[in-house]
């Protein structure tokens, strides 16, 4: 499931269109994917899945889905946008688009195999994240809560790891360079992300690192949203920046030809 090369980070935007197979899930007519990684070994992928027909069938390997744009209707139930399910391994369903292209942000935990049958359709909780309460990272120990970064669970499962939204407000800054002892991977949904000498990522930009990466220093000048998957919780570690490569210096660099933010005018009644 985790066992893929670092991806750090991509930008879906240049990224191609692939078909889908009939015997995977997104598979129809007119269904496409772009995959932002893969396990060699047991073919789990996380991807990009644009969805115009109905799918039925019943799944090999349990999924993440977050509806990135559009909206459909999964086994009778409502999916808006910015919705979250995951469905288990053998899972029946039947997923309908609405009139707009369903785009969704889907991790899989092995091949994402369908198996094309009629039958029962199961029962799944579909998540509506914007009806979800922002609550503190609770997991770095005896560190203080950052108020500028909040996030919404999605999942937590010991066997299969976490899955929440995390956003940070405009101005947030991360001066040190971390990492964790834990897989993690990021799909970003809005604003803006620097990742150290990597450049900013923006909406449509995906990362997976293994264990123990070295990352930063980070800053997000508008504020940013990302979907977020781990496969277990993890303490963080932190060292100075690469010299020549601090915050400040990074900032200025990535943002020199990118025009401030717009500050609203006063308006005289």
């Amino acid at each position: 499931m985790w066992n893929r090369p670092a991806v750090d980070f991509v930008t879906t935007k240049l990224l191609p269109w692939q078909p889908i197979g009939p015997d995977q899930l997104g598979g129809t007519e007119t269904g496409l994917k772009q995959v932002l990684s893969r396990d060699p070994e047991d073919g789990a992928e996380t991807a990009v899945v644009r969805v115009t027909s109905p799918i039925v069938g019943t799944l090999t390997s349990a999924v993440d889905l977050y509806v990135v744009s559009g909206s459909a209707t999964l086994n009778g139930t409502p999916m808006p946008g910015s919705a979250f399910v995951h469905v288990p391994a053998g899972a029946a369903i039947e997923l309908t688009p609405d009139i707009a292209p369903l785009v969704l942000y889907m991790g899989s935990f092995g091949t994402p195999g369908l198996d094309v049958e009629t039958g029962a359709r199961d029962d799944v909780e579909v998540i509506d994240v914007d009806n979800l309460s922002w609550t503190d990272m609770g997991w770095r120990g005896d560190e203080e809560p950052n108020p500028a970064v909040k996030i919404k669970w999605l999942r937590q499962d010991e066997r299969l790891g976490t899955a929440f939204v995390v956003a940070m407000l405009p101005g947030w800054r991360a001066p040190m360079e971390e990492n964790h002892p834990v897989y993690e991977e990021s799909f970003k949904l809005y604003g803006d992300f620097l990742l150290g000498r990597r450049g900013i990522v923006r909406p449509g930009g995906y990362f997976f690192r293994p264990p123990l990466s070295w990352h930063g220093p980070l800053y997000s000048r508008t504020g940013n949203m990302s979907i977020i998957r781990k496969n277990a919780f993890g303490s963080t570690d932190y060292r100075e920046p690469v010299e020549g490569h601090d915050l400040d210096t990074l900032i200025a660099d990535a943002y020199r030809n990118l025009p401030a933010p717009s500050v609203p005018q006063a308006v005289a009644w």
